[in-house]
């Protein structure tokens, strides 16, 4: 087998070179794969600067849908107001 690799090569999250479009079995690293997968979010991108994954994201997403929740019923506004059913 030649040494030459088809395309240009990446480096990974664990220094390692990697070639995409000639990937062999001993280039990956489940780290490098599990690092990638951590910063994926909504777009579906990898994005070096954000501040939050796909999971924390849901996390504070539902907080802030509890916290509005919370501050909607507790000043008086009916179920009937909100949209949801007046009777259960």
């Amino acid at each position: 087998m030649s040494d030459q690799r088809a395309g240009d090569w990446m480096k990974t999250f664990t220094g390692r070179q990697f070639w995409p479009i000639d990937p062999q079995p001993q280039d990956i690293d489940i780290e490098d794969i599990a690092h990638a997968l951590s910063m994926l979010w909504g777009a579906c991108m990898q994005n070096r600067s954000f501040d939050f994954s796909d999971g924390t994201l849901g996390i504070l997403s539902e907080a802030l849908n509890e916290a509005d929740r919370k501050r909607r019923f507790s000043n008086g506004t009916s179920k009937q107001e909100t949209g949801t059913a007046a009777h259960a």
